[in-house]
């Protein structure tokens, strides 16, 4: 099972999620399971709602408890572009697998 943690539940990140949930409908035999495990936005009565809607089981209070808990694998990043980057370094020092949103960063200086 591959546990992801989403950030972002804006209309990119509803998509991540409902390409999660119908992988299995898309690929035949997939060799793993994937889920979201954690949401966080930055409203925390709003994440909260999400989570309990969409049967997500960790709904996060900040981005770092997702980046840095141990149940987490992936770090799917749908936040604003502005943001991509700090988080980015967070979830690489978290040795985290990444997916995230185009751009990755907002210059070539931050690229590099």
């Amino acid at each position: 099972m591959i546990r992801i943690g989403l950030l972002g539940f804006g209309s990119m990140g509803r998509t991540h999620a409902y390409c999660v949930e119908n992988m299995k409908y898309f690929y035949k035999d997939l060799p793993f399971e994937a889920c979201i495990y954690g949401l966080y936005t930055p409203n925390h009565d709003k994440t909260a709602a999400l989570a309990r809607t969409f049967g997500i089981p960790c709904a996060a209070g900040c981005e770092d408890e997702l980046i840095f808990s141990p149940d987490i694998d992936v770090i799917d990043i749908c936040t604003p572009n502005v943001y991509h980057y700090d988080t980015l370094k967070k979830a690489i020092s978290a040795g985290k697998h990444i997916y995230c949103e185009k751009p990755l960063c907002i210059s070539a200086a931050q690229a590099k």
